[in-house]
């Protein structure tokens, strides 16, 4: 997650406007050995970084877009030790359900650099969003806990506040790692708004102790602007802004 041009397959873009249906499922069980090297390497990076945090987080074991004419997304309760498989050679890897916000501005699309202490791209820009959480235990993962997750993500992250009933849905992907990602696109804001929001968020992080997850916010207004930020671009976000970009280009034919 390091290059700033158009990667291809980075991220595969499925049917924006088709349902889908959840099915939870139990996550894939480990042996001694690869839950012990888990272990071991979730303790030896939570050592180097005081700000990781086992959390709970919903992994997605399996996508079919075959049924019904809907897309279903079949995922487990698990917790971010899960991330620490990825160094354990011929262990079970998980991919992962993520929200994002698109927010436009007149100065282009909000990015957010992440803070170095984060444990998925310190140092990258992104857009706002993150993992998933699951529901609470017997309640049904929907789309409407989703929407409200990005909303969650977006104040968090920048201060903005969105009611989740005003984004909607604007992409929906598949990463090359098997992560699915639900885009959606929060209502114009001007850059000036954004950016005191951003600034007073920062403020109240630092009063309260907090480490805030973005350190700084860039407004992206094309594909040059991109290639100039100072710092990577997770592999998500140039084929999600040039696919903006393109839809956001006045109609031209005849």
């Amino acid at each position: 997650m390091t290059t700033f041009g158009l990667v291809p397959g980075a991220i595969e873009f499925l049917d924006d406007d088709a349902a889908v249906g959840f099915v939870e499922t139990a996550a894939p069980e480990l042996s001694a050995e690869h839950r012990t090297a888990m272990n071991a390497h979730w303790h030896e990076a939570a050592q180097a970084n005081a700000a990781l945090f086992d959390g709970p987080v919903a992994a997605v074991t399996g996508v079919r877009d075959d049924v019904g004419g809907r897309i279903e997304v079949s995922w487990a309760r698990t917790t971010y030790r899960r991330h620490a498989l990825r160094r354990v050679p011929g262990a079970p890897t998980l991919s992962w359900l993520f929200a994002a916000v698109v927010q436009p501005t007149p100065a282009g699309v909000l990015l957010g650099r992440m803070a170095a202490w984060t444990a998925s791209g310190p140092g990258q820009w992104v857009l706002p969003g993150g993992s998933m959480e699951p529901p609470e235990a017997g309640q049904a993962m929907n789309e409407e806990l989703i929407r409200r997750h990005a909303a969650r993500e977006l104040r968090e992250e920048t201060g903005l506040t969105v009611e989740p009933g005003h984004l909607e849905r604007w992409a929906l992907v598949r990463s090359a790692q098997g992560n699915v990602g639900f885009v959606y696109h929060a209502p114009p804001q001007p850059e000036a708004i954004v950016r005191r929001c951003f600034s007073g968020h920062i403020r109240r992080e630092r009063e309260h102790g907090e480490q805030a997850e973005l350190t700084g916010v860039a407004f992206v207004g094309g594909p040059q602007q991109l290639e100039e930020l100072d710092g990577p671009a997770a592999v998500s976000v140039p084929p999600l802004l040039s696919r903006y970009w393109q839809r956001a280009q006045p109609d031209s034919s005849p």
